[in-house]
């Protein structure tokens, strides 16, 4: 088995009998090829599922439309309702948590941290550290 990981916002929610089935889309910007083809943006949609015990927990914390974090793994293979193996890719679900939105100004917050960290403290004064105030 392999791990994965999916970053995207979700698309839908479904409770069965035995598991819940989380739909979460993932989002590919577009890009120019060195050949100077485009490649269009598009949108990937991962069907997940989750064992019987996660119910109450997907149920109270997460609905449609939320940025999520999504970690599981992914077997290559998928099987149909009469339990036979086909073609596609099964992705059972490990963790699913709440993400956040990376900030616009990530760079300059960084650009400052760096900068006050740069900056000389000093060398401390033992001997006059050691004085008497009186």
């Amino acid at each position: 088995m392999a791990d994965i990981t999916i970053y995207g916002h979700i698309l839908g929610i479904r409770y069965t009998e035995h598991n819940v089935i989380v739909s979460v889309s993932e989002f590919q910007k577009g890009y120019r090829k060195k050949n100077g083809e485009l490649v269009n943006d598009s949108v990937y949609t991962y069907v997940v599922g989750f064992a019987n015990f996660f119910k109450a927990y997907i149920a109270d914390h997460f609905d449609k439309g939320m940025l999520v974090k999504v970690k599981g793994t992914i077997l290559p293979f998928a099987k149909n309702k009469n339990g036979e193996t086909i073609e596609g890719y099964t992705i059972n679900g490990q963790t699913i948590n709440l993400a956040s939105y990376p900030s616009n100004s990530s760079i300059k917050e960084n650009k400052l941290l760096k900068e006050s960290q740069s900056h000389a403290v000093g060398t401390p004064n033992l001997s006059e550290f050691e004085k008497e105030d009186f």
